[in-house]
């Protein structure tokens, strides 16, 4: 037997014993973590398949317009041309307020979209349209009476007083010279005198009666305009009441559909909506970080857009927002005291819809893998050193007297199996050792 077997006595554990059962562990850890990535990526891959944001960002210059009073001493505004921290953040809640998320659902003629039927908001639309048309007419009404009072009047007045005071001179040179051929007729001076003289007033007759001529005209043209002023007024008096007669109407119609549609759930959810995607801002990283924002003079407000998974929203929103934003800061502005308006001004490009993250599924589909790689190597660490202090198996033969009581009269050494040698291997020995 010694031929095939033979036979060692071990002292304890072997590193390779031990080697060889860390092996398996670290070959379960490897396994576990390699499928909490796996796992992970796919989570990863599954929470964010096919979430896409799209938006854009506007930046908007706003300062006070100076009237002709200002001056550099009267406030900080004449210095910086930017307003202070107070009115920026009123600014910033109206912006942000619920009114100003339903104004900009609201289309060119003030209604909410898509909520009529097409045939009453044909209906609407006309009554609304018809408003505007009157009030663009009164407008130009108006416009046209004040051009006619404010400038046209006046100017053929000036027109007028000049020629009159021409055909006044002209009037007072022909009567001199009448007065001298009256006295050289009256001295009997020669005829060619009186000729000469006849001459000078039949010259002064003729510059006097042009003078009067275009005198007359004048005159006729400024009686015409203030006709014409007066048929005005008139028509303005009534053309006014007529518009806003219609545009009251107009009014009221277009608050009972507000009034309906801010009572449907549609409208809370659009409303939401608005909400979520834009914001507004003023203050850069460096005012928000700063201890003292107050000593910071601003000029610009930032609208972000961002919608998910809904690029037409984002850009109905833009169009809006570029329309609505700086229409409501000019007329909801706090303007400083001898300032006429505020002005505001989009500065930046952002005039498209892009898509804000071409990289999230991938990043997030890295983050939970190594996250859930992590996680899952963690447990595996602790469930394994858990089974390692709870195993009661008896791995040396000196834990045998202390847990059972009794001595160990002898151990079974551990046996290695030897194969028989062939032949062919015998000679080749024979061989070598031959040699």
């Amino acid at each position: 037997m010694d031929k095939f077997f033979q036979t060692e006595q071990q002292e304890g554990i072997s590193i390779a014993d031990v080697f060889k059962a860390l092996l398996g562990k670290i070959k379960l850890l490897i396994i576990l973590t390699l499928v909490g990535a796996i796992g992970g990526c796919a989570l990863g891959i599954f929470n964010t398949y096919n979430v896409h944001y799209y938006g854009t960002q506007l930046e908007y210059y706003v300062n006070p317009k100076r009237s002709a009073s200002a001056t550099d001493t009267q406030s900080q505004f004449g210095v910086y041309g930017a307003y202070g921290k107070n009115v920026m953040d009123n600014m910033t809640k109206l912006l942000s307020s619920d009114s100003f998320a339903e104004l900009l659902l609201l289309d060119e003629s003030g209604l909410p979209e898509k909520m009529l039927s097409e045939e009453k908001l044909n209906d609407v639309q006309t009554k609304i349209n018809v408003a505007n048309d009157a009030v663009q007419e009164v407008t130009d009404l108006k416009e046209e009476l004040d051009d006619l009072r404010d400038s046209i009047i006046p100017k053929i007045q000036l027109e007028y007083d000049f020629a009159n005071e021409k055909y006044a001179d002209a009037q007072a040179e022909y009567e001199r010279e009448s007065v001298k051929l009256n006295s050289a007729l009256a001295s009997n001076v020669s005829g060619d005198v009186i000729k000469r003289y006849e001459n000078d007033v039949a010259k002064a007759k003729e510059v006097r009666d042009a003078e009067k001529t275009v005198r007359d005209e004048i005159a006729q043209k400024l009686q015409q305009n203030k006709a014409l002023r007066l048929e005005l007024e008139d028509q303005y008096k009534t053309k006014n009441e007529e518009a806003l007669k219609l545009l009251d109407e107009a009014n009221q119609t277009k608050e009972k559909i507000l009034e309906s549609w801010r009572k449907t759930p549609e409208y809370s959810a659009k409303l939401k909506m608005v909400k979520r995607c834009i914001s507004f801002a003023y203050l850069t990283d460096e005012e928000k970080n700063s201890t003292n924002q107050n000593e910071f003079a601003r000029s610009f407000f930032k609208v972000s857009i961002r919608v998910l998974n809904d690029d037409e929203f984002a850009k109905s929103l833009l169009e809006s927002a570029k329309v609505k934003v700086p229409a409501y800061i000019k007329d909801n502005m706090a303007v400083p005291s001898g300032y006429v308006e505020t002005s505001c001004t989009l500065t930046s490009r952002g005039d498209k819809i892009t898509l804000l993250n071409p990289t999230y599924m991938k990043d997030q589909a890295t983050k939970y893998a190594f996250l859930l790689a992590f996680a899952t190597l963690a447990v595996a660490c602790i469930i394994i050193l858990v089974l390692e202090n709870t195993n009661k198996r008896l791995r040396d033969c000196d834990a045998i007297p202390q847990t059972f009581g009794v001595p160990v009269l002898g151990i079974v050494p551990s046996i290695e199996f030897v194969a028989p040698k062939t032949d062919a291997v015998v000679k080749k020995e024979t061989k070598t050792e031959g040699r």
